[in-house]
C-alpha cells in the first residue's frame, strides 16, 4: 500500500516486500509475543506493524529509540565504512533534522523548511541528499503546511549519502 510507495519504498522498489517475507518467516519460526525494532528504520517499523495486523499475529511491536553516537549520528553498521572525516560530515544529518524541527515549531512553512534542508545539504561538501520528507507519523501521509498543536505527531525523514554510504535517520515531532 501507501507505505511501500514513499521514501525508502520509492527509492528502493521491492525492498519492503523482501523485509516482509523475512520478518514473517522469522515470526512463524520463533512465534514471539514481543518484537523490538529500532526507530531509525521508522518506515520499516510501520510496514512491520501493518504486517502484524494484516496477518493477525499476536505480537506486540515495540519501537526502541534510535541509538546515537555522541555526535548525534544514528548508530549503524554502515558507519564503519566511513572515514573519520565522513563521520563528521554524517553527524550533520541529525543536526539538520533538529534544526528543521525547530523551524517547523517556530511556524515556518513546510515547503520553506524542505527547501532550507535541501539548500543546507547542497552546501555541505560530501553530503548528498537523497530525500527529506515531512509526514504524519501515524501513516507517512502528507502533512498540512504548518506545524501546530493538535495535528498529531509528524516524522521528519532523511536519506543521504556520505562517502558512498547511504544513511537514513528521522526525528518524530510531537504537536
Amino acid at each position: 500500500g501507501h507505505l511501500e510507495r514513499v521514501m525508502e519504498g520509492k527509492q528502493r522498489p521491492g525492498h519492503f516486500n523482501g523485509v516482509g517475507v523475512v520478518v514473517a518467516k522469522f515470526f512463524n519460526l520463533v512465534q514471539p509475543h514481543i518484537a523490538v525494532f529500532g526507530q531509525k528504520d521508522y518506515q520499516q517499523v510501520m510496514i512491520i506493524k501493518e504486517l502484524v495486523s494484516a496477518l493477525s499475529y499476536p505480537i506486540e511491536i515495540v519501537v526502541a529509540p534510535t541509538a546515537r553516537a555522541a555526535s548525534g549520528l544514528a548508530l549503524s553498521s554502515r558507519n564503519q565504512r566511513l572515514s573519520a572525516g565522513g563521520l563528521e560530515i554524517a553527524a550533520h544529518i541529525h543536526r539538520i533534522l533538529n534544526a528543521a524541527a525547530m523551524n517547523l515549531r517556530s511556524g515556518i512553512d513546510l515547503r520553506e523548511v524542505k527547501s532550507w534542508v535541501a539548500h543546507t545539504c547542497e552546501n555541505l561538501d560530501g553530503l548528498h541528499l537523497e530525500y527529506f520528507e515531512i509526514a504524519k507519523a501515524e501513516d507517512l501521509r502528507a502533512t498540512p503546511r504548518y506545524f501546530r498543536a493538535g495535528l498529531g505527531a509528524w516524522v521528519l525523514c532523511i536519506a543521504a549519502e556520505v562517502e558512498g554510504v547511504r544513511l537514513i535517520d528521522n526525528l518524530v515531532l510531537e504537536s
